[in-house]
């Protein structure tokens, strides 16, 4: 029989293959079971397995909203929320208490007419490159879909916020007070590598439409990583996403669902009325990218 401590109410509990966690009322978290890759929380290498619960340590400021079990591995979902990230669903920072490894997890609604959240794993699964945020796992837990990503903790939206302010001009003249001669080649390189972003999912074969690029779906990312290079931007919420085949069945076909997207982004043939769908390709995407 698994034993808490008296006066402490259990909230939520979760299995992964041998171990479990649980949830309190007030927060914190116990595990307990097959340690031998950290899952329980209690550290590796001092209890290779945990025969009663152990409360799991955070930062007293960390507010723990809910947890998962998968497998060999756990997850707790803080309050620690990334602003200006994602469409359909809230997404949150995490940190690996083994390798302290950060991380995204993206919390959507898992409504059953939500067919893009399935769709948003798949096209993720098949665009790995630097040009794309990094896809790692994915699981459904109660009403939600949780999609763990590469942690990217600033987005185009915010950057363009700020980047007139930092070089001295207002926000509400942005087109009206010229830029200087650095702030010129910072904006430059950032077109740069977005068009490259774009460029990748348009020469896939088949191409990609993204269909939904925005500010918001265009993340900041420092890498310090020399395969890559110094590459900052990153594509993400490829929940609109589509493949574009330009020959089916024998002939060429270019139709696509109408309306796709944020409509203050979207190309003119992707918002024309339509009761069927509508022939459209990659190159509304690149309308998209002008407006950005």
């Amino acid at each position: 029989m698994i034993t808490f401590p008296d006066n402490i109410g259990i909230s939520d509990i979760q299995c992964g293959d041998c171990h479990s966690l649980a949830l309190t009322s007030n927060g914190w978290i116990y595990g307990w079971g097959d340690n031998s890759d950290g899952q329980t929380g209690c550290g590796q290498h001092y209890y290779p397995f945990v025969d009663c619960p152990i409360r799991v340590r955070f930062h007293p400021d960390i507010q723990i909203k809910s947890i998962y079990c998968h497998n060999n591995s756990s997850y707790a979902i803080t309050d620690d929320t990334i602003d200006g990230v994602g469409t359909y669903g809230q997404v949150y920072k995490v940190e690996d208490r083994e390798t302290n490894q950060l991380f995204a997890i993206k919390e959507i609604f898992n409504d059953i007419n939500n067919s893009y959240l399935i769709d948003e794993v798949k096209n993720l699964l098949k665009l790995r490159s630097k040009y794309v945020v990094y896809y790692y796992d994915g699981w459904i837990e109660s009403d939600f879909l949780y999609i763990q990503m590469e942690l990217c903790l600033q987005s185009l939206g915010k950057l363009l916020e700020i980047k007139g302010q930092t070089f001295g001009r207002q926000a509400n003249h942005r087109c009206e007070q010229p830029i200087d001669l650095v702030e010129y080649y910072i904006t430059s390189h950032i077109i740069q590598e977005l068009c490259e972003c774009v460029e990748y999912l348009h020469t896939r074969q088949p191409p990609v439409i993204h269909r939904d690029l925005k500010p918001e779906n265009i993340l900041i990312q420092i890498i310090n990583d020399k395969s890559i290079g110094n590459r900052f931007i990153k594509l993400c919420d490829f929940g609109l996403a589509t493949e574009h085949n330009r020959w089916v069945g024998g002939q060429s076909s270019e139709l696509h669902t109408n309306k796709t997207g944020t409509q203050l982004y979207r190309a003119p043939e992707v918002n024309r009325d339509a009761d069927d769908r509508i022939a459209y390709n990659e190159k509304s995407d690149v309308y998209s990218l002008v407006n950005v």
